[in-house]
């Protein structure tokens, strides 16, 4: 992908940035909805269906992230996600990576309207991410 400024405004890389910030944020507040709202419907229906392995899948997005991530501690989910280093932005048109500091790195977008969605984590599977979670101690 282009550097920010190529493709894209310096004002486009931090909405851009500003959407990973948001669903990270949603996710370290338990809040599964507001989270689900930054994604687009292909990656809401990936966590639905990954919802499923082995039991009854999820109806909706925010029960899927329920199901992953209810288990772990609000302040253990709070203290992961929500000091997480994000960026830079790299912009290709209504594309975007934003790099985080994991191996989840980096995030893909794409504009929809005036909106900045996640269209592609490197691993959408939410059993993956609740087993990353999971062995996580408190501190």
């Amino acid at each position: 992908m282009a550097a920010a400024g190529r493709s894209g405004t310096p004002a486009d890389a931090q909405a851009a940035i500003g959407a990973v910030r948001a669903y990270l944020d949603a996710l370290a507040a338990r809040d599964f909805a507001a989270a689900c709202e930054r994604l687009t419907d292909s990656v809401r229906a990936d966590l639905i269906a990954a919802s499923g392995e082995g039991t009854s899948p999820a109806s909706t997005c925010a029960e899927a992230l329920e199901l992953a991530l209810g288990h772990v501690e609000a302040a253990v989910l709070a203290r992961r996600l929500g000091g997480l280093a994000v960026g830079p932005a790299h912009l290709a048109g209504d594309s975007a990576e934003v790099e985080l500091p994991s191996p989840e790195s980096p995030v893909r977008l794409r504009r929809e309207g005036s909106e900045w969605r996640i269209s592609r984590l490197r691993s959408t599977a939410s059993a993956r991410l609740a087993a990353r979670l999971e062995a996580i101690e408190p501190l």
